[in-house]
């Protein structure tokens, strides 16, 4: 009867334990966009990005040539509403001072639940 009696506070102790485990913590990375021109200059660009519901998208910062240095524009409905992002902008510089070849236009930067892929 002991043995019995021991068996069942060590399952009610272990459900318990397991019952309070705190869910997998959020993980916050940040996603390069680049493009790469060739031999030509990069005067404007849009593109548009798809996300999981349950990643979301904290903050977009610009890129590392001059021309494309503010953070592009987007619609924060667009992004709650379908899970969608349209990043675009374009670039008032002269044409000397354009980027050309593989360039990084822009990071967003994300939160996701550790569980989900950031395919």
């Amino acid at each position: 009867m002991k043995t019995l009696a021991f068996l069942f506070v060590m399952l009610v102790v272990a459900g318990a334990w397991t019952a309070r485990r705190p869910a997998p913590a959020d993980v916050f990375e940040a996603i390069d966009l680049v493009i790469d021109t060739g031999d030509d200059t990069l005067a404007a660009y849009q593109v548009e990005i798809t996300f999981a519901p349950a990643v979301r998208l904290v903050g977009i910062e610009g890129g590392d040539a001059d021309a494309f240095a503010v953070p592009p524009m987007y619609d924060p409905r667009l992004l709650a509403d379908e899970h969608r992002l349209v990043v675009a902008t374009f670039a008032t510089a002269p044409e000397a001072d354009l980027p050309t070849g593989r360039q990084r236009v822009a990071s967003l930067n994300i939160r996701r639940p550790a569980d989900v892929a950031a395919d």
